[in-house]
């Protein structure tokens, strides 16, 4: 058994190393006190750094959301617009398909008034010739055209009235007859009077010059029945002769 000095001198070692074991204690869990200080410390500043990027991508975002909503809105103004012009142009649309159709009717009726007109003249211009050849036979013309074989030639002026279909007919024959017996002309020309002449007249400047052969040419006419007046009119030129064909029927053609 320990005698009681050597106990107390274990108590003291015991003690001094018990303090010592508080002391290293002490110091370590200074040391992790400090060390978790600072990994704390270091643990904040990166939640505040994340914090704050994410504040800041927060504010990003936001931005961002307020650009889309902006530009979803100018895209939905955008699609109103373009939808209130489609309609308006669909609008339009009919209507103009509407003159169309219109328009096109009323094409189709003038076809058929133009087509109605020329079925008239045709037969109008087939009447006209039916009573051209009445009134000019071709007994008339064979007898016209023996009479100016030996007879003198020269120029005429020859006209027709405006208007007067039978009266212009009438002209391009005498025409053709007066050419192929050696006449000269200058075609026959249509012309408008204050009032339409009748039969066939033969104008000259004057009496005195009147080519020799308008006499021949009224005796002529006259012999195959034709109507045939003279005039005189200082507005003609002197030395010629013009012819004027007016309106032709019954009382200014005698048939044979």
């Amino acid at each position: 058994m320990l005698s009681w000095p050597g106990s107390v001198e274990s108590i003291t070692t015991l003690n001094t190393w018990s303090q010592f074991a508080c002391i290293f204690f002490m110091i370590l869990a200074a040391v992790c006190i400090f060390l978790l200080i600072s990994a704390s410390r270091e643990t904040i500043n990166i939640l505040s750094e994340k914090a704050s990027s994410s504040s800041s991508k927060k504010q990003s975002i936001q931005n961002t959301a307020g650009s889309i909503r902006k530009e979803m809105l100018k895209a939905k103004q955008d699609n109103d617009i373009a939808r209130m012009r489609i309609t308006s142009l669909e609008a339009e649309n009919s209507d103009l398909r509407i003159k169309l159709i219109k328009s096109k009717k009323n094409l189709e009726d003038l076809e058929d008034q133009i087509k109605n007109l020329e079925v008239e003249h045709l037969e109008t211009q087939d009447t006209l010739e039916e009573k051209a050849t009445i009134a000019f036979s071709t007994e008339q013309q064979k007898l016209l055209i023996q009479i100016l074989e030996n007879g003198p030639k020269g120029h005429i002026d020859i006209f027709s009235v405006i208007g007067e279909n039978s009266s212009h007919m009438l002209a391009e024959v005498l025409e053709k007859l007066l050419g192929n017996d050696g006449w000269t002309t200058n075609g026959v020309v249509a012309t408008t009077y204050p009032t339409i002449p009748e039969g066939i007249i033969l104008a000259v400047h004057s009496k005195e010059t009147a080519p020799s052969y308008s006499s021949f040419l009224q005796r002529s006419l006259t012999t195959i029945g034709l109507s045939v007046s003279a005039k005189t009119n200082k507005k003609y030129r002197e030395w010629s002769l013009t012819m004027i064909v007016g309106r032709i029927d019954e009382s200014v053609c005698i048939s044979h």
